[in-house]
């Protein structure tokens, strides 16, 4: 009998991703949305079983073999958490791979990161097999509309950064890692693996590497409230 594989926030960058990789490699998928639109239509084209589930609900989440869990930026991760880690002991799942964040650690001065590592020892403490993820700076951030937006209209990147250094990683390599570590998961249960580009670049830097793809040459200056300002079109 084919194993399937559960992947929560289905229609985000990495999981959508994901879904395709695992279908791809001929894996069974169940695919878990907030609702029915577009994007979940999309993810039934691929193959994937979609259900329309909320992580709020306990009995929502444990049926599977393994499960990719991805709570969104907003506030609730730990209750979440600890439903998921409950439901996944209940149902005996071999292994949760937990999207965490490069910044989780227990004296972090951000709520999010701070919940986040609060988060990983949820899971560790419930004893499920568990791999958690810390990414870094996510490339698709920058076609989000809120920072696409002073990009094309103003030439600038208008996050409060500041001083920070990324190495910037796509959802897409993401998913890649994702999806084998669901099918094979044994040799890493209770690793925390940090996932990031090759290359980390400072603020300045980020905005010079995407005047070069948009055919700018004048070098970046920095704009106000610590963003970027590109050279003018």
């Amino acid at each position: 009998m084919t194993d399937t594989f559960l992947v929560t926030g289905a229609t985000g960058e990495t999981g959508r991703y994901t879904v395709q990789r695992l279908i791809e490699k001929g894996h069974a998928v169940r695919a878990m949305v907030h609702r029915q639109d577009e994007r979940a239509d999309a993810l039934r084209g691929e193959g994937a079983e979609v259900v329309v589930g909320d992580l709020f609900e306990h009995d929502d989440v444990i049926r599977a073999a393994a499960a990719y869990f991805c709570y969104p930026v907003r506030p609730g991760i730990i209750q979440t958490t600890a439903y998921f880690a409950d439901a996944a002991k209940r149902g005996g799942l071999k292994a949760v791979i937990n999207m965490s964040q490069i910044s989780a650690r227990e004296d972090s001065k951000s709520h999010a990161a701070r919940d986040h590592w609060i988060a990983e020892r949820i899971f560790d403490w419930s004893g499920v097999p568990t791999i958690h993820l810390r990414p870094t700076f996510f490339s698709q951030w920058l076609l989000y509309p809120f920072a696409r937006k002073t990009i094309v209209e103003q030439s600038i990147i208008d996050l409060p950064y500041g001083a920070g250094r990324h190495a910037p990683i796509a959802a897409e390599d993401q998913a890649r890692l994702i999806a084998t570590l669901l099918a094979d998961p044994a040799a890493h249960i209770g690793k925390t693996y940090t996932l990031h580009g090759p290359t980390e670049l400072d603020q300045p830097g980020i905005a010079a590497a995407i005047s070069e793809v948009l055919g700018r040459h004048s070098p970046p200056a920095c704009g106000g409230r610590a963003s970027r300002r590109f050279p003018s079109w």
